[in-house]
């Protein structure tokens, strides 16, 4: 987390093991899936400085075919499918409240199943995956995620 860019070498280094077997073990993490990478992007600096999440209510035998279509919005950032009243929770990055509004329009239309019951704005995200951002969204440090 703290350098993704490390050589096998160094990583061997600073883990005790050999470099083969530093490089077998993350190599077996990723391909079980208990490891996979992401590259978080300061969104402010992208044209994206709005997150926005939405809570919706859908039925049950709909839920994980809205869940997968929402994922292939390009504002998507994150859909997971919770317990509750809301039982899928999206988050998207957007330009502007507009463009929250336009979205979810598109997504009542696309999917009429489903309704948006709770809505949250954040205009400023301090902490993102375990890295601290400043107020245009750099890394300015990092809090260890716990797994």
């Amino acid at each position: 987390m703290h350098d993704g860019r490390l050589s096998w070498a160094e990583l061997a280094s600073l883990t005790g093991a050999g470099t083969a077997t530093a490089r077998r073990r993350v190599n077996r993490l990723i391909s079980s899936g208990i490891v996979t990478f992401r590259c978080e992007i300061a969104h402010s600096l992208a044209g994206w400085p709005i997150q926005a999440s939405l809570l919706g209510q859908a039925p049950a035998a709909a839920v994980d075919r809205i869940s997968q279509a929402l994922t292939t919005c390009p504002e998507c950032r994150f859909v997971a499918t919770v317990t509750g009243t809301a039982n899928i929770y999206s988050t998207f990055w957007v330009r502007d409240l507009g463009a929250l509004q336009r979205l979810e329009a598109r997504t009542s239309s696309n999917f009429p199943s489903l309704t948006v019951v709770d809505r949250m704005v954040a205009l400023s995200t301090p902490k993102q995956m375990g890295h601290l951002c400043d107020q245009e969204g750099r890394r300015i440090g990092t809090v260890p995620i716990s797994p």
